[in-house]
């Protein structure tokens, strides 16, 4: 069993206890999409009653969010590449895919009974799309892990404003609010994993993680965005109903990204960054609260709250005790 100490671990001990966890992470979302967000993109919808005169600007948007998701073969297999080794987060990527995917079939369905295109301009548009492929913008796992926690609080917002500004129109169709709304419960339950996975990280290894947030608040930019033609009239549909732009990934999606990491900012972030360049302890670590500075007790609690969440899971599968996971204090 491990120590009870995580300065008595070696850094080698640290990811082995952080992967160890990632699995038990997997399994929990899995127990719970199965439970409670199985759907189907075809038959779980009345899709004959949508209507064929969409919210100006909707029509565009969903033909954007469609050519988003034509990459998710791409985002699936560069991340799981990346975490192979990771049984939980290799896992968890392949469910992923698959959550994915339903919604490139269900965003298709719209623009087809929408009278967006007809099925050969679709075909077209998709094959299309798929000419090209997605890049992952980093070559590490720590760093992707961390890019997807500020992608996916991203997507959350745009999808849940989007809806607002249909809910918003004249007559709103039930059938594509109800579709919306599968999307955003979706979209949350994935920011909800991968800022799971990346406290952990922040907490165990905050010497790197500390630098890869700073990386990946600083270049950050949305998946596939020099991908498809039709990305810039996307773009203006965003910015003209203010549902995504520089300012909203600024003052709405970065702070809330940070909150959910323990962190209260950018501050947070130079500040770490900086003391990672000091001179480091004689084994080669740093002591983790002076990395994290006040941000360490906030860290601390919901990692501690989320060890607790997934033991008492453990629990309720039927885990002996020494084959359950446990908080390890830093």
């Amino acid at each position: 069993m491990l120590t009870k100490h995580v300065e008595l671990l070696s850094v080698r001990e640290r990811q082995l206890h952080v992967e160890r966890t990632a699995r038990t992470l997997y399994q929990e979302y899995l127990s719970v999409s199965q439970a409670k967000r199985r759907w189907d993109p075809n038959l779980d919808f009345d899709w004959r009653a949508v209507r064929q005169d969409l919210p100006a600007g909707v029509a565009e948007l969903v033909t954007g969010f469609f050519a988003v998701e034509q990459y998710v073969p791409d985002y699936t297999n560069r991340i799981t590449e990346l975490v192979r080794r990771s049984w939980g987060r290799s896992s968890f990527q392949l469910a992923w895919g698959g959550e994915e995917a339903k919604h490139s079939d269900l965003w298709g369905n719209v623009l087809l009974f929408g009278g967006v295109m007809d099925r050969r301009q679709l075909d077209e548009y998709t094959d299309n799309l798929r000419a090209s492929a997605w890049m992952a913008p980093w070559d590490t796992p720590l760093h992707m892990s961390i890019y997807t926690v500020f992608q996916e609080r991203a997507t959350q917002y745009i999808y849940a404003k989007t809806l607002r500004l249909i809910e918003a129109s004249e007559n709103p169709d039930p059938v594509l609010m109800a579709a919306f709304r599968k999307i955003v419960t979706d979209e949350a339950a994935h920011f909800r994993f991968f800022s799971d996975v990346a406290r952990l990280h922040l907490y165990y290894m905050p010497e790197t993680t500390i630098k890869a947030i700073g990386d990946v608040v600083r270049y950050f930019v949305m998946p596939a965005t020099d991908l498809y033609a039709n990305y810039a009239a996307f773009v203006d549909e965003l910015t003209k109903h203010d549902i995504f732009s520089t300012r909203i990934y600024i003052r709405e999606i970065m702070p809330t990204a940070m909150k959910k990491l323990g962190l209260s900012g950018l501050s947070a972030i130079k500040r770490g960054v900086e003391r990672t360049k000091q001179t480091p302890n004689p084994d080669g670590t740093f002591a983790t609260a002076d990395i994290l500075g006040n941000d360490f007790s906030v860290v601390e609690d919901s990692v501690r709250s989320l060890f607790e969440r997934l033991t008492s899971y453990e629990l309720r599968v039927g885990f002996a005790p020494e084959n359950r996971i446990e908080f390890l204090n830093a």
